[in-house]
């Protein structure tokens, strides 16, 4: 019995996944997701138990919102944000019911071996991310306690981005050696597109620092005329 619920749930899944993804999504299709998505993630059923349990009987007014209700907590993230978190979740119920766990509501340990096993796949960070805001999406729609609100969640992350981050080169900022190496390569240029850029790039970092770059336009083999005070003039936003 248990084994035709989450293929039946499964299905529900994959049907609201089909809508999501359909080339022309409109109105309906959205609302035909999200039906789904609600069936898929048992809110409908969690909501109309909560109200049950909450004293309210078959015959009072009130039990009649609790379809609505699941309906309108789907619409507390944008349409958008909803796909993916539920692209994400889908990718976690598959994993976590292959191993014969429940998806939801989960096991703070079972998402840390979820996100243990997305980082042995070399997963990034923000892959890592997507993953722990799916499932506590689908946990916060519930009304369930988030199981990715534990230290083990975090530790994870930190660990992913030290395994899997992308190592950050930091570039070496320009100095005035470097523009007297670009000019001494590019002195015997004649081209004037090589002597027009490298004015530019001299003019502009001049504008930008104290430095004063008049022996490198000599370098290049012609005079510009341009001189210190000059160079004061368009620092402080003058023209010349």
């Amino acid at each position: 019995m248990q084994y035709r619920h989450e293929v039946k749930v499964l299905t529900k899944l994959e049907e609201a996944k089909a809508n999501l993804e359909a080339p022309e999504l409109g109105t309906e299709s959205v609302r035909t997701a999200k039906m789904k998505i609600v069936e898929g993630l048992k809110l409908r059923q969690n909501v109309e138990y909560v109200v049950e349990s909450s004293g309210v009987g078959e015959n009072n007014v009130l039990r009649s919102l609790g379809g609505k209700m699941a309906l309108y907590l789907m619409d507390f993230k944008s349409e958008n944000t909803s796909k993916k978190y539920f692209a994400g979740f889908n990718r976690w119920k598959s994993f976590i019911n292959e191993h014969g766990f429940s998806d939801l509501p989960a096991e703070p340990v079972h998402v840390a071996l979820y996100l243990t096993f997305l980082i042995d796949k070399h997963s990034s960070p923000s892959v890592l991310q997507s993953a722990i805001y799916s499932i506590k999406w689908a946990h916060e729609l519930n009304g369930y306690i988030d199981p990715t609100s534990n230290s083990f969640k975090t530790l994870l992350l930190e660990s992913c981005k030290n395994w899997n981050g992308k190592l950050v080169v930091k570039k070496d900022p320009v100095d005035n050696i470097m523009l007297r190496e670009l000019c001494s390569i590019y002195q015997d240029s004649s081209d004037l597109l090589v002597i027009r850029d490298l004015t530019m790039i001299l003019i502009a970092y001049a504008v930008l620092s104290k430095y004063t770059p008049r022996d490198d336009f000599r370098a290049l083999g012609f005079d510009t005329g341009f001189h210190i005070d000059q160079v004061h003039e368009v620092r402080h936003g003058r023209s010349i």
